[in-house]
């Protein structure tokens, strides 16, 4: 008797979702899908992003900064930048904890 009234709360809250997901699709963009198939999330970003750059050849404080909307200021403040002008290849500098990726 118990496990009849959990099958039918179980089948209720199934058809429950199955109308919720229904009606969230029709007033959306989002693609159609079938019902009775599992969905499978992928996470925005698996892994964080570090926020520090590798100066390549070419590279100036204001390229890099442009790159990563970033204001020249705050890399040179965040690095202790004495000369603006001298970024030698290969050095590793910090560009900020802000969230995103390279624009």
């Amino acid at each position: 008797m118990a496990s009849d009234l959990l099958s039918k709360h179980a089948a209720n809250q199934h058809n429950t979702m199955r109308r919720l997901l229904t009606s969230l699709l029709a007033f959306t963009a989002l693609p159609a899908f079938a019902m009775d198939e599992p969905v499978t999330l992928k996470p925005f970003r698996q892994t964080p992003v570090r926020n520090v750059y590798t100066v390549e050849q070419g590279d100036t404080l204001h390229s890099i900064a442009r790159k990563f909307g970033r204001d020249v200021k705050l890399i040179v403040w965040l690095n202790r930048l004495e000369d603006v002008d001298a970024l030698p290849v290969g050095k590793a500098i910090f560009i900020g904890d802000a969230p995103g990726v390279a624009r």
